[in-house]
């Protein structure tokens, strides 16, 4: 398994957002996670990126144990991106400049991830420029430039 979930439980005061939740995800295959409003979706998502810590679980990523009682790793060390639902771009910064935002990446990985996502020749713009669709893939991008 790629993605692994062993016994995940997370409350926010009363309310149990998860509840001794088990899955796995193999490498390259797609899931999604379906439910009501206020099931837990996106609050396991961010546990697995690690911007929500569990309660109580293992969650444990390319055989690496990124959660446990013994063990918290930081968002930046786990290996996961994180692509928001509104893109999160910064307005005031140009496309290629919202792309390597907080990443290291150098001009040719930024060269690299722009014809990947056919936005070449649109990295002088900025977000309002774009069409929705380019917007939406400045923000992969941005996923894809952190490997």
């Amino acid at each position: 398994m790629y993605v692994e979930l062993k016994n995940i439980n997370k409350n926010f005061g009363d309310y149990k957002a998860s509840d001794n939740v088990n899955f796995g995800v193999e490498k390259g295959k797609l899931i999604g996670l379906l439910g009501p409003s206020g099931s837990g979706k996106t609050t396991i998502l961010r546990m697995i990126a690690g911007l929500e810590t569990p309660d109580k679980g293992q969650i444990i990523i390319d055989e690496k144990e990124v959660f446990s009682k013994d063990t918290n790793l930081e968002p930046k060390d786990r290996g996961i991106a994180v692509v928001f639902q509104n893109y999160a771009l910064l307005p005031h910064l140009s496309i290629a400049s919202n792309i390597t935002f907080g990443s290291d990446a150098s001009k040719a990985d930024l060269e690299e991830v722009l014809e990947k996502t056919k936005l070449k020749g649109q990295e002088n713009k900025f977000p309002h420029e774009l069409s929705g669709g380019q917007q939406q893939r400045v923000a992969l991008a941005r996923a894809i430039i952190t490997k």
